[in-house]
């Protein structure tokens, strides 16, 4: 789950302790709604709006993303790590 993805889901989580949802969506009334350019998801049967990610959100990820793709090629895979331990 990316972090923000968690974060969204936290909040989501405390909204209904404090709230009960009155009007939960089908998946077929979710694809019916029009491209406003907003980040929409369905959590359990509850519509979420959140606004499109910033720019430079979308360069930080794509720079972690490279990174974390050069470590792994360093580091090999895991059935490699344990090569030679007894």
């Amino acid at each position: 789950m990316e972090a923000g993805g968690f974060l969204h889901f936290l909040a989501v989580a405390l909204r209904r302790m404090a709230t009960t949802p009155t009007n939960l969506l089908s998946w077929e009334a979710f694809e019916q709604l029009s491209d406003d350019g907003m980040h929409r998801e369905v959590l359990e049967g509850e519509s979420i709006i959140l606004q499109p990610a910033e720019p430079i959100h979308n360069s930080i990820a794509t720079r972690i993303f490279v990174a974390l793709l050069a470590i792994q090629s360093q580091a090999g895979t895991p059935q490699e790590w344990s090569k030679g331990i007894d």
